[in-house]
């Protein structure tokens, strides 16, 4: 994938505000690319700037994944 991509991908990432959270797949579809929510969590799970709030981007039942859970062993 490309760099633009995901710098497409976090900035509407950086754009979900406090309190609310959204999907892999919401995230995709904002990007006009509906099928590519693995690609959204690609690019989340490599970003290292602490101004976007990958915290806030669910799985489709509203799970955080063990890397942004602080109930998760070892972190």
């Amino acid at each position: 994938m490309s760099g633009q991509v995901f710098a497409a991908l976090l900035e509407i990432v950086r754009q979900i505000p406090t309190g609310k959270v959204a999907t892999y797949g919401q995230i995709a579809r904002m990007a006009g690319m509906p099928r590519c929510a693995r690609t959204v969590g690609y690019a989340v799970a490599g970003c290292r700037d602490p101004s976007v709030p990958c915290h806030r981007v669910v799985d489709r039942l509203g799970g955080t994944k063990a890397a942004f859970d602080v109930h998760a062993p070892g972190t």
